[in-house]
């Protein structure tokens, strides 16, 4: 947690007051303001900026939906992970025809004051997003649902970043004023594992939480790629297992010698191999497209070229009357 010990100036002193219209503020406004807010309502799994949940059709994201809000509305602990900020009024935007009485049948008429649902406002509508966001604000949300972005935008175009970029760039009039947000998509018809749609979809979210059959990842800008085995009944989620944390491999670069003993070791294959061929000489290109296969890590006509090239730098092969011929080296 960071605070300040300063008291902020009245605001008419500030440093920047000719341009607060604008929301300028010093890193020690900001930090005096917002420094203790927590990166996650739920850690590691619920971000308190935007966290994207996305999966296919049907794989039960509506009801983690039910279970992460839940948590947060009564201020209890998620599966083994802390919420916090203690309990606070989460609102769900069913953009879906007929998912507002789902998600109230889902929810249950028990303990639930602290839930509202409705559909949400048209991704053209700047006006409304920013008149939603600011009663949230004033209504003590904390969190803000909106399932799912298939239906929210039916008139853009997914796989186009600056029409869905519109669209999603209402989100920030809720996320603008500390209040979380849940976006939830779905993957590729086609059975692809990252969210269907443009980039933009993914890089918009701080957070991410990709849901299949039989587990649960989430990765984002604050957390390491975690799986966790995910335990179901009657389709839901009702229990996660150990996570699993993926540390990402550090490549090394090769270094000059490996490079030269690689192509050393190529050059060498690919004489004894160039010595079936006839002596009256071949194109780069010919000579090029003999070598696939027969060369390690020569896969194509430019790997071989590449190759061919080389071996006439170091005498291997001789260009003599527009063909090549093994040189006096070979």
């Amino acid at each position: 947690m960071v605070t300040s010990i300063l008291p902020l100036p009245a605001a008419a002193d500030r440093p920047w007051a000719s341009l607060a219209a604008y929301g300028v503020r010093t890193p020690a406004e900001v930090l005096a303001e917002e420094g203790d807010r927590d990166p996650f309502l739920i850690d590691g799994i619920l971000h308190s900026g935007l966290t994207l949940l996305y999966g296919e059709s049907e794989i039960g994201k509506s009801y983690l939906v039910v279970s992460l809000t839940t948590a947060v509305a009564q201020g209890r602990d998620w599966m083994g992970h802390r919420t916090n900020g203690g309990p606070g009024r989460a609102l769900i935007l069913a953009s879906d025809p007929g998912d507002v009485l789902e998600y109230a049948r889902r929810f249950g008429d028990t303990d639930t004051e602290s839930v509202g649902v409705t559909r949400p406002p048209g991704p053209d509508d700047a006006a409304q997003w920013a008149d939603l966001a600011a009663r949230c604000e004033g209504s003590g949300v904390r969190l803000v649902v909106l399932d799912n972005l298939y239906s929210y935008a039916p008139g853009k175009d997914v796989n186009k970043n600056a029409e869905i970029g519109v669209a999603l760039s209402r989100l920030d009039h809720l996320i603008d004023r500390g209040i979380a947000v849940l976006l939830v998509h779905h993957t590729p018809k086609n059975g692809g594992k990252t969210p269907a749609g443009a980039h933009s979809i993914l890089a918009k979210a701080r957070h991410a939480i990709a849901l299949t059959a039989d587990s649960m990842t989430v990765h984002g800008n604050t957390v390491p790629k975690t799986v966790y085995p995910v335990w179901r009944q009657d389709g839901r989620v009702v229990g996660i297992g150990e996570a699993i944390v993926s540390t990402p491999k550090e490549k090394k670069p090769k270094q000059p010698h490996q490079k030269r003993a690689d192509r050393a070791a190529q050059e060498r294959e690919a004489l004894a191999a160039l010595r079936s061929l006839p002596q009256e000489g071949n194109s780069r290109r010919g000579i090029g497209k003999f070598l696939i296969g027969k060369v390690h890590r020569i896969t194509t006509p430019g790997e071989g070229l590449e190759l061919a090239k080389f071996m006439e730098n170091t005498g291997s092969l001789v260009w003599r009357d527009g063909k090549l011929t093994l040189g006096e080296r070979a």
